[in-house]
């Protein structure tokens, strides 16, 4: 991972950011803890693993006929509906507007 950052031109210790993207994001979903923020962390590791993965892939579809970013939107759009709506009655904590 650091090595196509590097080869994009960007720093490799933004690698560590993809790890609380797919480890500590999915975790704050699950427990219903401030959902909010993990799915708007989740959000910006997709756009950017859209943007630096699959830039090409945008407008095309796969072999089978499907959108080739289809699971990666997923992703995002999914976690994009929990910025905007939180976890609800699923919530951990409801003390804070983040949950």
């Amino acid at each position: 991972m650091m090595d196509m950052l590097q080869s994009k031109g960007i720093p490799s210790f933004v690698a560590y950011g993809s790890i609380i993207g797919e480890v500590l994001a999915p975790l704050l979903l699950i427990f219903g803890f401030r959902t909010k923020i993990g799915a708007l962390i989740i959000v910006i590791n997709m756009v950017t693993a859209i943007l630096l993965v699959h830039p090409n892939d945008l407008f095309s579809l796969s072999a089978t006929g499907g959108w080739t970013v289809e699971l990666p939107a997923l992703f995002l759009f999914s976690a994009l509906a929990l910025v905007f709506s939180g976890a609800g009655k699923y919530a951990a904590s409801t003390s804070s507007k983040w949950d």
